[in-house]
This record gives C-alpha cells, sequence and structure tokens, in this order.
C-alpha cells in the first residue's frame, strides 16, 4: 500500500504553540500515491501547515485550502526538480471542521 492518512482531532493541541490558531477544529486527510510512497508522505507532512498558516485561515477555508493545494504541489514540484527519484503523484482528499466563532 502506498496510501497515507492523517487523523487530527484536536487541532490547537496537534499543532501546539507554533501555530497561531483562533479556533479549534479537526483535520483528517487520506492520500493515495501513484507510484511510490514519496508524494502521499510529502502532502501528509505538509499539506495542514500550508493551510493554517495562509493569509486567509481561519476566515475563508476554503480559500486557504485552495491556496495551500497549489503550494503544497509547487514545494513538491520544486524538491522533485532537485531529487528525480521523487517523481509520482497523489490523490489528496481532506476534512476540516471547525468549532468556535470564525468558522467557514
Amino acid at each position: 500500500m502506498e496510501d497515507e492518512h492523517v487523523l487530527v482531532d484536536d487541532l490547537e493541541e496537534y499543532l501546539g504553540l507554533e501555530a497561531l490558531i483562533t479556533t479549534s477544529g479537526s483535520y483528517y486527510g487520506v492520500f493515495d500515491d501513484h507510484d511510490g510512497k514519496n508524494v502521499a508522505q510529502f502532502v501528509k507532512e505538509k499539506l495542514l501547515n500550508y493551510i493554517v498558516s495562509d493569509v486567509a485561515f481561519p476566515i475563508s477555508v476554503e480559500e486557504a485550502v485552495q491556496h495551500a493545494y497549489l503550494e503544497t504541489d509547487a514545494a513538491f514540484a520544486n524538491a522533485c526538480s532537485l531529487n528525480n527519484a521523487l517523481s509520482s503523484g497523489t490523490t489528496a482528499i481532506i476534512v476540516y471542521s471547525c468549532k468556535g466563532d470564525f468558522c467557514c
């Protein structure tokens, strides 16, 4: 299996003091890699951080997620340009559930 997944029931607890989370929530993802496990692992490790660090988060989660997908794709393309062994692809399905005053 080349799949990866992430289960985060409490974003504030998972991200700790490093992140500036102003709302609590949950984040779940399934990443089905194609032709290796490199990109699924990369997306698992990077996507959430790109979401929560986006200027649109948490006011416009949809916009932050769109930006994060593009930023993750560009970051992996850059990594592939430095290391040809990394080339692969993945599907990425995530669920973000927020609880708080500034939910989407």
